[in-house]
């Protein structure tokens, strides 16, 4: 099946894209606002869900199953023979399909069934979450150091919108807006059935509110230390972390 583009920008975060994370994967977890609307069925009212990427995930996610269920679009390394994913199964059967993992989750009623967090609601956890589905997009592939198909040349296939050049780490962060193209495939593993959602480009639309800051990160911060101070004869040394070691100009 063809890749999906996002129609609208979605928030970025959970990034790990110019380098692998612990799960030893490049990944990038999808933040999708909720938009609900009404539709009039038979003269009846419904809530319906009016997203654009919503809606769009959603087809290309049952299209995945439809493919898993009648073409030969497994792969099996150890036989090296394709397969049928989901043989013999019914795609229109809503108890096959609540049967798979799917890749978009709903950020309100989503639990951790794992570690720490095991058992509470994502939302609690991280409240960015709330009022919002999410999808985690995974791939093996270094996106910022990619290869050109007709030339050969390494590209980055994490650029600006605005500016048609390559993202930086520091440019493409938890909180940024920013649109995918992504490729839904059907998977089989130790019995395990599901779809899962690959990334192959991203491109950031805009800057929005970060979800965290590099203070966040700092490993020294909550130990309320003075700032580092030494005698200079009168000068400034206030915000020189390094100042008051005596550490030279390397």
């Amino acid at each position: 099946m063809s890749d999906l583009i996002l129609p609208e920008p979605a928030i970025a975060t959970f990034v790990h894209l110019f380098k692998p994370s612990m799960n030893d994967k490049y990944e990038l977890t999808l933040l999708i606002d909720k938009k609900p609307g009404t539709e009039t069925v038979d003269g009846v009212d419904r809530t319906v869900e009016t997203s654009a990427d919503y809606r769009a995930i959603q087809q290309a996610v049952m299209a995945a199953i439809k493919q898993g269920c009648t073409e030969e679009c497994g792969y099996d390394p150890k036989t090296k023979a394709k397969f049928v994913p989901f043989a013999g199964k019914d795609p229109n059967n809503p108890a096959f399909i609540k049967t798979l993992q799917l890749p978009l989750k709903d950020g309100d009623t989503d639990r951790f069934t794992r570690g720490e967090h095991n058992g509470e609601l994502r939302k609690d956890v991280y409240p960015e979450f709330a009022g919002r589905y999410f999808i985690r997009l995974t791939t093996s592939k270094d996106l910022a150091h990619a290869q050109d198909p007709e030339t050969g040349a390494e590209r980055s296939l994490l650029v600006d919108f605005n500016t048609g050049r390559p993202l930086t780490m520091q440019q493409l962060y938890a909180g940024c807006w920013v649109r995918a193209n992504i490729w839904f495939s059907p998977y089989v593993v130790n019995g395990n059935m599901g779809i899962k959602a690959v990334v192959n480009a991203v491109v950031k639309t805009g800057d929005g509110t970060p979800l965290f800051t590099m203070e966040d990160r700092d490993p020294l911060k909550g130990f309320n230390m003075p700032a580092p101070t030494v005698d200079t004869g009168g000068a400034d040394t206030m915000g020189d972390a390094f100042a008051a070691m005596g550490v030279g100009t390397v």
